[in-house]
């Protein structure tokens, strides 16, 4: 799993909101940005965070074919996010549609659903990655989006997430966090 930034601090008005991982953050990842959730002038200057998870957690989830498949995002300010998955068979698809998707104050530090669908084939080691950046991201060149299900990326699958990590602002000129979680699926 890549981790190239820091975790989400949950506080006591989090509790009780949307979640359906038995798993929560650690008491080191929580006290980590705690601050960073007290107040907007010292949200807008805490480094931008991001939480990828699974319904069945972050840690090499495994999913059988007829399971759902839900993935969500938290973020500690508002952003722009794009969530790429990435297939056994070596398909990439765009979860947030061709233009990302915008966080705004409302969904901050709240666990906010990107995608549900149901386990099938191909199966085997498949990876989700999040990028959440306060700057816009370049586009991808995808299929779909005008009223398909789901937006395949086209063209070579490392080479757009590649281009996605290069999205880093250059120093002082906004922030960008990523995540990725390899998960696992099969048949029954």
């Amino acid at each position: 799993m890549t981790d190239t930034s820091g975790q989400i601090a949950l506080d006591d008005r989090n509790a009780g909101k949307e979640s359906t991982s038995s798993k929560g953050p650690s008491k080191d990842v929580a006290k980590k940005l705690t601050s960073a959730t007290d107040g907007n002038e010292e949200r807008a200057a805490a480094p931008l965070a991001l939480e990828l998870v699974t319904n069945k957690g972050s840690d090499n989830p495994r999913f059988t074919d007829g399971d759902t498949i839900r993935m969500y995002v938290r973020v500690n300010r508002p952003c722009t996010i794009r969530v790429l998955y990435h297939t056994a068979d070596g398909t990439l698809y765009a979860l947030t549609g061709p233009n990302d998707r915008q966080l705004g104050a409302n969904e901050v530090n709240r666990r906010v659903l990107i995608e549900s669908s149901a386990c099938s084939s191909p199966f085997g080691k498949e990876s989700i990655h999040a990028f959440a950046t306060s700057e816009t991201l370049a586009g991808l060149n995808t299929t779909g989006g005008g009223g398909e299900e789901y937006c395949r990326v086209l063209g070579d699958p490392q080479a757009a997430l590649s281009a996605s990590r290069r999205q880093r602002p250059t120093a002082g000129k906004g922030t960008f966090a990523e995540k990725e979680i390899a998960i696992f699926t099969s048949a029954p």
